[in-house]
């Protein structure tokens, strides 16, 4: 059973969406400081033919994209050829665009440098909201697998994933009373 913080119980219930289904079975999937390198990490590189030794040679390279690619293979979700599944920006062109954030749904967002250049991304999964945050589940938040809080504002795109299925009614908006989840803590 996956590790899941008491305000998301309810995602315990679910059946899906298939890639959600798949990062929670990773949760707490973590970095390890130092010269020694996560394994797991490592071997989600060659799962998805990502150039280990070129980008992935540790697992202290940015690998929320990395992480998507894999819960995107293991539900059944190839992306097309020539997609660059291991850059969290790529996620902002795969799927359908949405309008709002459902369970499963995929957030993109750029990170900026000081002059306010974008020097890459962030990519994770919907799994909750209250009035100013998203409630999200990827990898290498806070260098691990795990849910957080990122605002609202800071989401670029929310994509629905390419399932073959009209969305499933457990696939809509969860308004969490997690007030104090992720309080003090770090956004991605």
């Amino acid at each position: 059973m996956p590790n899941i913080p008491a305000e998301f119980a309810y995602l315990l219930n679910q059946r899906g969406p298939a890639m959600l289904m798949e990062a929670m079975k990773n949760m707490d999937v973590a970095e390890i400081v130092g010269p020694r390198h996560n394994p797991v990490i490592l071997g989600w590189a060659k799962e998805v033919n990502a150039p280990v030794g070129g980008w992935f040679t540790d697992d202290e390279k940015p690998w929320c994209g990395l992480f998507m690619a894999v819960c995107a293979r293991r539900a059944g979700l190839e992306p097309p050829p020539g997609f660059d599944a291991v850059r969290a920006l790529s996620w902002a062109a795969w799927g359908q665009p949405a309008q709002s954030a459902r369970l499963g749904y995929i957030l993109v967002m750029p990170r900026h440098d000081a002059r306010g250049a974008v020097i890459g991304g962030h990519v994770t999964m919907y799994v909750g909201e209250n009035q100013t945050h998203y409630f999200c589940l990827g990898g290498n938040q806070n260098n691990r697998v795990s849910i957080m809080p990122i605002a609202k504002a800071r989401i670029s795109s929310i994509r629905r994933p390419p399932y073959p299925l009209a969305d499933a009614p457990n696939v809509k908006a969860y308004f969490v009373n997690a007030a104090s989840y992720g309080a003090g803590g770090s956004e991605a």
